[in-house]
């Protein structure tokens, strides 16, 4: 009879692993840029980091989130680093355009009180045509770089107020709670699925079991416990019974003792086959199911991962989606406040664009009036001339007629010079609105600038604040005792930037009883195994069965039948030495198959994992397009735009400077030259 392998010939594959994530979901997202390409954000960004470090920003979410009252009055917030910059550059800024309106409007009013006298039109001729063609051209020049400044900038107020009003929709309506809250349940599905692998009723991680061991203890049988010697010589020894009866019934001399004895080592060889069979039946006991013991040890090396899943479901369900269900009724600003934010938000950029434009045309009309009276002054001078050469020809009705016409133009040139000054002072005062928007601009670029760096650059901060933020004193209750929340916070952030499954360093603690319980279940089997085959070896009687060979040899003298005999004995001798062997051996599994079993274990779960949850436990396409609005928009649109702002105004000072001063210059020019000729007349006359 051939020993009983059964189970053991049978091969068990692995379980398939249910897909539940999403692989074929990879969101991308571009590298940050905190420089920009302009000359102004680099300028910008450079003043940024060089006197707003993100331990700045840091201090400053301390200070708007703590608990102490006394953080938030107005000494504190003045000190606070954005805000006293702020101050600090408006003041300056508007001192500094201040002193440059006053420089010119003390300038102008000297040159408007002194009476200077016009030299010979003849002499300087040359000499103020070149001041003229100076003048002329670098007020060009500025008008020019006003109105390239003007277009840059409104566009990017414009910009900016578009983008601010679609990402408070955006931001209220969708992003929280909403998709945040959808992602929450994915994740919580997902969760569960894998939890449900490690309960009782799922035989997903049995079955691998199963497999595993049916594999590993295939090669112990036969590397500790000698199955393969075992099963080729109890069928040797068949094969050799079975012939010996043949030849002992084709002996002519054959007794009825000879039958006798053959029938008894058949008997006993039967039985050995059957004792053998014992142990083995351990193994096939745990491939059927049947041992329970083995697999409650199995699904108690989950235990941790089931502990961790239900502390972070409970987190998901109890402190997030009960909080944030239904979507529509936990938005961060109700639908009337949303429309008013939007609405201001809409009127401030409204208004700030008008300003810009109006003091933008002021250089142009201030070039056209310069042209104008250029033109003008051109036209007296040759009316003049030609006055001087028809002089002793004209009548005296024509020379009371030139006097009164050269009364009314010095009359219209002062007018204009008055008029000149009183249009000077909105233009201060838009100056003024100007310098606080620009101030304004400066401290929410500082703020997004340091923001956005702490947020890309200072991943120890950023993760400890925001999980006391949103756990608090929970925070404790997140994780299994003996880890720490915030390093393995940081260690996943760290994973979904190198696009690493979480689970292979999240749910390394977890799986180190693994280890344990796969070599205490192993060992566990092996003992039964091996205690079967010590009480069958000891059941098995191989010198019993010799000695009847023995006294069968001696009955026939057929050589045939004595080395069939012979065969049969060397067999059992065989399986005797076997037995010794197996008897003599420690009883443990070699260190090698254990290693190999465990290991396999541990990649076939960390597979089931990898599988089921997503490779970034966090809502990546969230981040990504709150940090695209908030970084690669928000914060790329507003960098540097205070900037230019102030070289918006500084060259329009210098423009109105330079551009007023000539206009004041040619029209006293103008009116003492009217003067002088309106004097020759009279003397004339």
């Amino acid at each position: 009879m051939a020993l009983n392998l059964t189970c053991l010939n049978v091969t068990v594959p692995l379980p398939i692993i249910p897909i539940g994530n999403n692989l074929t979901i990879s969101p991308t997202h571009s590298n940050y840029d905190p420089y920009g390409k302009a000359i102004s954000q680099l300028i910008s960004s450079s003043l940024a980091r060089s006197t707003f470090s993100t331990a700045d920003i840091e201090s400053i979410l301390n200070t708007l989130t703590s608990d102490d009252t006394n953080s938030l009055n107005l000494p504190a917030l003045t000190s606070m680093k954005p805000i006293k910059s702020t101050i600090i550059y408006g003041s300056v800024t508007l001192f500094l355009f201040l002193i440059l309106s006053l420089v010119f409007y003390c300038i102008s009013c000297t040159n408007c009180c002194q009476a200077k006298s016009i030299q010979d039109y003849s002499r300087s001729k040359q000499r103020k045509c070149s001041r003229q063609c100076v003048s002329v051209v670098v007020i060009l020049l500025i008008g020019l770089i006003v109105l390239g400044q003007m277009i840059y900038i409104a566009y990017h107020v414009n910009r900016t107020t578009t983008f601010l009003d679609n990402s408070i929709q955006e931001f209220n309506q969708e992003i929280y709670p909403k998709e945040i809250g959808l992602y929450l349940e994915h994740l919580l599905q997902q969760l569960k699925m894998l939890d449900a692998y490690s309960m009782p009723s799922s035989t997903i991680i049995i079955d691998a079991s199963r497999s595993m061991f049916l594999k590993s203890f295939n090669k112990i049988l036969k590397e500790q416990y000698f199955l393969n010697i075992i099963q080729q010589t109890i069928s040797s020894n068949d094969m050799h019974i079975d012939e010996l009866n043949t030849l002992i019934g084709q002996e002519s001399t054959s007794s009825p003792i000879a039958t006798s004895i053959v029938d008894e080592i058949t008997k006993q060889h039967e039985e050995m086959a059957d004792q053998l069979a014992v142990p083995l039946a351990e193994l096939c006991a745990f491939v059927d199911g049947k041992d329970t013991d083995i697999d409650a040890i199995i699904l108690d090396s989950l235990s941790l991962v089931h502990e961790q899943i239900t502390k972070i479901t409970n987190i998901i369900e109890i402190d997030f989606l009960n909080y944030m269900k239904p979507w529509e009724d936990h938005v961060l600003l109700n639908q009337e406040l949303e429309k008013q934010i939007r609405y201001y938000t809409r009127l401030a950029g409204t208004i700030l664009l008008v300003l810009i434009i109006i003091f933008g045309l002021f250089p142009v009309g201030l070039f056209t009036v310069i042209i104008l009276y250029h033109c003008r002054q051109r036209h007296l001078v040759s009316k003049y001339r030609s006055r001087d050469d028809d002089r002793q020809s004209s009548t005296r009705r024509s020379q009371s007629s030139i006097v009164h016409s050269d009364f009314s133009s010095e009359s219209s040139t002062n007018g204009t010079i008055c008029w000149l000054r009183i249009i000077f002072i909105p233009v201060i005062i838009i100056l003024v609105m100007i310098i606080l928007l620009s101030s304004l601009f400066y401290a929410v670029d500082l703020f997004a600038q340091g923001a956005c760096r702490t947020a890309h650059e200072d991943d120890t901060f950023l993760i400890p604040f925001l999980i006391d933020e949103l756990l608090g004193s929970n925070s404790s209750d997140v994780m299994i005792p003996g880890l720490d929340i915030q390093t393995t916070f940081l260690k996943i952030v760290d994973d979904c930037r190198h696009e690493t499954h979480f689970s292979r360093h999240f749910f390394a603690s977890h799986l180190r009883r693994l280890h344990e319980d796969v070599n205490k279940s192993m060992n566990q089997l092996n003992d039964k195994i091996g205690q079967q085959f010590y009480v069958s070896i000891a059941a098995i009687n191989i010198q019993d069965d010799i000695s009847l060979l023995n006294n069968l040899s001696s009955l026939f003298s057929s050589d045939s039948i004595r080395n069939k005999i012979e065969q049969i004995r060397e067999g059992f001798k065989n399986l005797q030495q076997q037995f010794e062997n197996i008897t003599a051996a420690t009883p443990t599994i070699p260190l090698d198959i254990v290693n190999q079993t465990i290991d396999n274990f541990e990649v076939y779960v960390r597979e089931m994992i990898e599988s089921t949850i997503d490779t970034c436990p966090l809502p990546l396409a969230t981040i990504y397009k709150t940090d695209i609005f908030v970084c690669h928009e928000f914060a790329a649109t507003i960098n540097g735009l205070w900037f230019s702002l102030f070289l918006y105004m500084l060259f329009l000072i210098l423009g109105l400077a330079i551009g007023g001063l000539c206009v004041y210059k040619q029209l006293r020019v103008t009116a003492n030259t009217e003067s002088r000729n309106i004097d020759l007349m009279r003397s004339q006359f």
